[in-house]
This record gives C-alpha cells, structure tokens and sequence, in this order.
C-alpha cells in the first residue's frame, strides 16, 4: 500500500499558472493522455496565480475568457513528462489567439506540436494581442514527491 502511494506520487506533475489578462480565465478544456486522470483546473483569477496539481504525465488544458463585450482569448498548455528526451528534458507547448481558433485545436495537431517542442515554449499572437509562455523541470531527484514542474503564464500584449 505504502508503495503504491509513493508510486503515484511519483507519476504527478505539478504547475504553477499565471494569468496576465485583464479579467479571470476559465479551463474550457482539459485533456489527460496518460493513465491517471488529474482533476479539472480551477479559473485564474486576473493578474493571479494558481498551483495545480495534475496525476497525469501527458495532457493538455485549454483556457479561455468568458467575457462578451470584446474578442475572447484562449490559451493552450500542453504537457509529455513520461520520458526524458535525449536533450535531457521533458516537453511542454504553448499557444494562444482567439477563443474560436484555440477550441478548435484537435488532439492531434496538439500532439503533433507537443511532439515538436521542447522544454521551453513561448507564443504571441499579433491580431487577438495574447501571449503565453512555459517551462518544464525535472523534479526527478528533487525532494517534492512528482516528477515535474511547469511554470506557465498566459497574457495579453499591451
């Protein structure tokens, strides 16, 4: 028991998401890969920052606006920490633009970007002015019970 507890421990991945829009963002989206499932994000409050905690080692989540009276925005997080690639790292992929245009991202263009990327990603788009950034750790040997970090901030160009 106490070994499966470690174990699944072990398989989590945690993140710490900014939020630099002007108003609250919200998970529209959230999709797990991997073979456990991590609860659904919660909102980020704007200019705030939430810590989350996702069992999952491969996933994406996809955050939006939810206001009416301008162009909504979305951001997109993507994340693989079930191997450490021969660069020595795990991967993680941003993007971001309007709402419309990120809900319509498949699975598989997701992948297909995730796949391509590293351990580092940063996007800007020009026409719905937002921006994203995030990084990925190993926190293999590291004292915090997962095996990686993100750091992810979702913005809008002033």
């Amino acid at each position: 028991m106490a070994s499966e507890q470690a174990n699944h421990l072990q398989r989590q991945v945690v993140a710490t998401l900014g939020n630099q829009a002007p108003s609250e963002i919200y998970c529209e989206r959230y999709m797990n890969w991997s073979d456990r499932p991590g609860p659904l994000p919660h909102p980020i409050p704007a200019g705030g920052v939430i810590d989350y905690f996702d069992f999952g080692l491969w996933g994406a989540v996809l955050y939006n606006e939810r206001r009416v009276t301008c162009q909504q925005k979305g951001w997109l997080l993507a994340w693989d920490a079930r191997e450490i690639t021969i660069g020595g790292s795990y991967k993680v992929y941003v993007t971001c633009g309007t709402k419309s245009e990120i809900d319509n991202l498949t699975e598989a263009e997701i992948k297909k970007s995730l796949g391509e990327s590293f351990a580092e990603s940063t996007a800007a788009d020009v026409e719905s002015r937002t921006t994203a950034n995030a990084i990925i750790k190993s926190l293999e040997h590291n004292v915090i019970p997962a095996v990686a970090s993100i750091i992810a901030n979702f913005g809008v160009i002033a």
